[in-house]
Order: C-alpha cells, then structure tokens, then sequence
C-alpha cells in the first residue's frame, strides 16, 4: 500500500515540474507530520543535540527560524528513545484565550486563568500519552496522581464581602441564584462559574448586614506540584516539555508562567523543559532578590539556543549556503517524488537544474536573511514567476521585493513611527552612505528598533563588535533587509559595500556588495538624532 505524505499535492497523471513542486513545499512545520518532519529536517550546528541535554533550556528565534520543525524533530526523536514528549502550543490552550488579554481584570485573576489552563494542558498531554495504543505504560499506575493533577484546578474560593446598612425596618429575608457551567471530568478541565448570593437580617436597632459571595477561581500550586512528582516517581523514562509560541501570551504574564514552570517542572529529576520564544518579546523574570519571581536564566535554564545567529550569512556565508541547500533540496523531493516525480540523488543536482546558476541559489541565501521560512516564500513566488524556466537571479530579486510589500510592509503600514524610523535609517544608511548595515551602541534599548527586528525588516548581523579607536565599547552591526533595499539595485543609490568605506563586491557580475566588518567609520548610527529632529522622547 502507498502513502501519500503530502495529501495537499496529489499523485499527477504525469510527474510535476520542478517549480510546481517547488510551490508545493509546506511553510510551516506543524503541518508535517513525524515521518515529514524527520524527512526534512537538516541538522543546524548540532542544535538538536544540545537539546537533548536533560538540562531545561530556551530557544530563541524570530517567526520562521525554525524554532517548531526542531522542537518537533526533538520531540519525534526522545519518543524514539522510549522517552515521553509533551509538546504544548500556548497559542492553543485555553477556551477563551483572549481573556489573558483583557486588561479590565486583575492581573492575578488572569495569572491564575492561564496558569489553570496551562496545568489542563499538561494533565491532557499526559494521560493521552499514557492511553496511546502504543504506550507500554499501565494507566492504572498513574490515575490516581492524574485524578490529584486534575483536583488542583476544581477549586473555587468564595470570598466574603460585609456591608453595614442603616433600615427602617425590622424583617429577614434570604436570596439567592446561581448560573453557569462546569466541565471538570479529567479529560477536560475548562469550565467557568457565575454565582451570585447573599442573605439579610435586620435588627432590633435597624442596623442592617448584607453579606455577598464572589466566587473566584483559584489553583492548588502545591498539589499540582506534588501530582506531577508522584507521576516522575513511577515513570522509568525522561518526560521532554516541549513549549512552543512562549511569546503569544503577553509579556505581563509571562514571569508567572515561568514561575509556575520553575516550581512545578523544574524540581522533578526525570522531568526536561524545554521553551521556545522570540528574545525581544520573552519576559521569564521580573523583580529582584527574595522578591522576583520567575526564571533565572543562566540558573534555572540555559539560554544558548538562539537560531536568529546561526545561519547570519556574514558568520558564516559556508555554512549558511549548504544549510539552505539542505533544506530545500529534503523539501522538494519530498514533495516532488510524493506527486510522482523523480528524486534528485544530490543537493547539487537539485540547483543545478533548478537555477541558472550557483549565484542565482546564493542570491536567495542572502535575500532570505537567515531565515527558513522566508527563504521558502521568496523561492515560491520566484518558481511561480520563472514558469517553466530555472530560477534566476532577477526572478529571485523581484520574488523577494513582493515578499517584503505582502508580509514584511504589512506591519509598517499600521505603525507609523515604525515607518518613519526606517525610512530614516534607509535614508541614512542607504542614501548618505551607500552602505546597508550600521553599528548601534550595545547597552542601547529601543523598543521600534526591536520590533522591526521581530517582524524581520531589520536584522541583527553580530551582536558584539568593538571598533579599534574606542576600546571598551560594544556595538552590534545591524542589517536592513533584503527586501527593503533590492529595487534600488542597479540604480545610482545602490549600496556599494556593507558598511561604509568597506570594499566592494567581488561578485560583480550580479552586483550585490559582499558583507565586510573592516569598515567603522561612519558607520555608527545615531538613533536620538531621529528623535531630536521630531522632537519627541525615544521609547
């Protein structure tokens, strides 16, 4: 019997060609199952090793980096191991997710909401990991400890509240209702509770109390905690948590999250967690001293995943080349042989017949910034443009100006200081120094400059740079992207090198300046001067 893989791209009367099949790719991770995911994954320094490390840690990474293909091809591969993998999406627990949103109630009121559903999350995960058909492990054993873990979250404390009221008259009465809905079996913890009640009783002196009842959720950290030990102490096996989309909750709870994590999962000898979030928007600690909460990084986890540094093309041009080659090459004959086409034997075969040329597949490299999944939409909308000819340097150029106006400018149309900030760093960059990178002070805090990093409009090529004539201070080398500056290519305001006074290209054949780290000056970039000429305070 044959499987298709990939239902989406159906077997063909005759085979596809290449660039139908290029189009085809998925560009998202979690739309492939196991066997895909294993299929086109390409190793990326190791990562996945370090990952396997029973340490807790966190990677970082922009959207598209990569973050789930790896956390998914760690989790396929412990469960290879005989270890449990728990993988949980924070875009999807919860029935009323917008709630953590809602400013109008108490912070502890949505801490404890997301910390409920997160536990309902675990509880889930596990017993359907215990009740796979697969699983060896005897449910029994553990019941009793997921009956505990599903107890720490019933619970519903209501609180009194007394007021004092001068009457007129002397009279008793008693009232009260109740309505709502309440769906605590242990396959499901969600529910919610609206109750009302209050009794009155008036006095010889006609001083009158009237007593009212809120109730409010509430959870049992300690049972929770004492649940989740009892499953590590009759398990043999590693449980790998594996929490994807960490920056999807908002930042303000973030820290309570982590707590939670650092007190429940951390303490467990047999227990792994492992977290992905994007560096700029993850908040894991707030406080300091006795008095924080949350996690400690460097202590409590490791932080020494960061995808957005591995494929920077100016690291290592080398590397990041065959990474891509790699990855694309897995994905289209995945597809490709899927539809009925003939696998290419090498990586190399594949660009050869799919590009006009080496400096056609570089120059997607370097238009994709380092960045997976931008790298596959700017190869599908060049594959959909070149038709039924090889790719080539001008389809990759155009595909990636189209790429950056459909996604990229999308986020600059609704933040108007955002625009303004680039437009004035292009102008300044690009226009003034006909470079396309500049230094910006280390220590310096931006929350614009971090934002267009986070929608991938700026990008960071080296996070510590140091110019020889101010010893002691540290710079990182930002980048615009490709995207944003490629229509000025062959044109009199093309950037001429990476940064100014830098050499030019050797590449002269397709014109792109070669990226150097020897120029500094002129190359620092003064963001308060923006500020000052608008006169305005900087975020």
């Amino acid at each position: 019997m044959e499987l298709n893989f990939f239902p989406w791209f159906k077997k063909m009367a005759e085979p596809p060609s290449l660039n139908a099949s290029l189009q085809a790719i998925s560009r998202r991770a979690e739309r492939l199952d196991p066997k895909q995911q294993a299929e086109t994954y390409v190793s990326l320094g190791g990562i996945e090793h370090t990952l396997l490390n029973p340490d807790h840690s966190i990677i970082y990474g922009r959207r598209g980096t990569g973050k789930t293909h790896i956390i998914s091809f760690v989790a396929s591969r412990a469960r290879s191991n005989g270890d449990i993998a728990v993988v949980i999406d924070l875009r999807t627990i919860g029935s009323n997710g917008y709630i953590y949103a809602d400013e109008s109630l108490p912070i502890t009121e949505r801490a404890t909401r997301i910390l409920r559903d997160f536990t309902a999350a675990i509880h889930d995960a596990l017993l359907e990991n215990f009740t796979a058909p697969s699983s060896t492990l005897k449910i029994d054993r553990f019941s009793s400890a997921l009956d505990a873990l599903a107890d720490s979250v019933k619970e519903v404390i209501v609180r009194e509240q007394v007021e004092e009221k001068i009457g007129s008259q002397t009279s008793d009465a008693i009232s009260g209702s109740a309505e709502g809905k309440i769906s605590l079996s242990p396959a499901s913890l969600g529910g919610g509770v609206i109750a009302k009640g209050e009794a009155r009783h008036t006095i010889a002196d006609n001083r009158e109390y009237l007593v009212k009842g809120r109730p409010t959720l509430s959870i049992n950290i300690g049972g929770a905690s004492k649940a989740l030990a009892q499953i590590g102490i009759r398990l043999q096996s590693r449980v790998w948590f594996m929490i994807d989309e960490w920056s999807t909750v908002p930042e303000v709870l973030q820290p309570f999250l982590a707590d939670y994590i650092k007190r429940v999962l951390f303490p467990i000898q047999n227990f792994s967690v492992h977290i992905a979030a994007i560096e700029q928007r993850a908040n894991f600690r707030i406080g300091e001293g006795a008095t924080s909460i949350g996690i400690e990084l460097g202590s409590d986890a490791f932080a020494d995943v960061n995808l957005d540094d591995q494929l920077v093309l100016e690291n290592d041009a080398e590397k990041a080349t065959n990474f891509f080659k790699q990855l694309i090459f897995r994905h289209f004959n995945a597809v490709h042989t899927a539809a009925g086409g003939k696998a290419f034997d090498t990586a190399d075969e594949f660009v050869r017949n799919a590009f006009t040329q080496e400096p056609a597949f570089r120059e997607l490299v370097r238009a994709c910034e380092g960045v997976p999944r931008d790298a596959i939409n700017i190869l599908q909308i060049a594959a959909t443009r070149a038709q039924d000819e090889r790719i080539s340097v001008s389809h990759i150029r155009s595909a990636a100006h189209d790429w950056y106006e459909r996604d990229k400018a999308s986020y600059l149309n609704n933040n108007q200081q955002a625009a303004e900030l680039l437009h004035w760093i292009i102008e300044s960059v690009i226009g003034a120094r006909r470079a396309r990178a500049f230094l910006v002070r280390s220590d310096l805090r931006n929350d614009i400059l971090e934002r267009l990093f986070d929608e991938r409009i700026l990008h960071i090529a080296k996070r510590s740079y140091s110019a020889k004539d101010e010893a002691g201070t540290r710079y990182k080398v930002w980048k615009l992207d490709y995207g944003s500056y490629v229509d000025l290519i062959n044109t009199s305001r093309a950037p001429i090198a990476f940064l100014p006074n830098a050499e030019t290209t050797s590449e002269a054949s397709i014109n792109v300046p070669e990226d150097d780290f020897r120029a500094i000056r002129r190359s620092i970039l003064d963001i308060d001067s923006f500020y000052a000429q608008r006169s305005i305070d900087p975020p």
